[in-house]
Order: C-alpha cells, then sequence, then structure tokens
C-alpha cells in the first residue's frame, strides 16, 4: 500500500502542470487591418488547454495578450515575417504557428511524410501484383504431377502387405 502511494506521488510530482484555461470577458476584438486578420487565422493560443485554437476563435486570457501584443506590432507598422519574427523571439520557436512556416528544414518535414505514404502504397502494389502473377504462373505450370510407377509399385506392395 505504502508502494502504491509513494510511485502515484512520484508520478502525480512529474506530470506537467497546465494553466487553467481562464476566458477573458471582453471577448475578441476586430482586426483593425488585413495583416492583422491574417496574422490572428496563422497564429494558436499557446495557453495549453484550448487545443491551439486560432486567435480568431480562442477567447481565453492568453489569446486575449497575445491578441494585444500582435496588435501592437501591427500598429508599429511591422509586416508579417516581422511580426514572425517578433514572436519567435518571444516563444524561443514556432509554437506559436498554426503551421510550421515553409522554408529551409521545415520542407522537409513537410515532404517526408508524403513521400513515405507515397513509397508505402508503391511497395503494397507492387507486392499485391507479384502474390497475384505467383498465383497465374503456378496454375500456369504442368497440371498433372510426375508419376515414378516403382514409387506405386512400393506403395501397392505395402497396402497389400497391411490387408
Amino acid at each position: 500500500m505504502t508502494g502504491a502511494a509513494i510511485l502515484l506521488a512520484i508520478l502525480l510530482a512529474t506530470a506537467p502542470v497546465r494553466a487553467q484555461h481562464v476566458e477573458d470577458p471582453a471577448g475578441i476584438s476586430p482586426p483593425v487591418n488585413e495583416v492583422e486578420r491574417e496574422m490572428r487565422n496563422e497564429m494558436g493560443c499557446t495557453c495549453g488547454t484550448c487545443a491551439h485554437e486560432p486567435l480568431t476563435k480562442c477567447v481565453c486570457s492568453t489569446a486575449s495578450q497575445m491578441r494585444a501584443e500582435l496588435r501592437d506590432q501591427v500598429n508599429q507598422g511591422k509586416n508579417r515575417d516581422e511580426i514572425i519574427a517578433h514572436f519567435m523571439s518571444v516563444y524561443g520557436g514556432q509554437q506559436f504557428l498554426a503551421s510550421p512556416l515553409d522554408k529551409g528544414f521545415n520542407r522537409l518535414a513537410w515532404l517526408v511524410p508524403y513521400s513515405l505514404a507515397g513509397t508505402g502504397m508503391f511497395a503494397i502494389g507492387l507486392a499485391a501484383y507479384r502474390w497475384s502473377r505467383r498465383r497465374d504462373v503456378e496454375s500456369a505450370g504442368d497440371p498433372l504431377p510426375v508419376v515414378d510407377t516403382a514409387l506405386d509399385q512400393r506403395l501397392d506392395d505395402e497396402l497389400r502387405d497391411l490387408d
């Protein structure tokens, strides 16, 4: 019993703690321009409890803070790339984006799953084709087996001896 309690305490102590999802009573304010509208669709909430919803939909306080920071960047006259660079410096990565940037190594991240799926489908098709051809080749061979008369004679003799 004590061992189970200790194990439970260790598991609970090492579990990640998530922030609570606190909704902002002010709601979602409309974007001021096209850049802010596009960026709200491209960015997701980072609170950890709202399934990384886009800033256009999430109503939690974290998303509200992110929208305020985004509006501040837009009001400073920054373009899309400058805003992304700012948020990357704040968060230390691209986790705030709904999808990774299509540049450099990230292109490989987009390409590998599709190429693996294509290769797998080709391999399955090739295996199915070969298996279906193997049956046709086996059935196209000599339909009657080769008869060994000496072996047949010996088998008949042994069967007669059993009677």
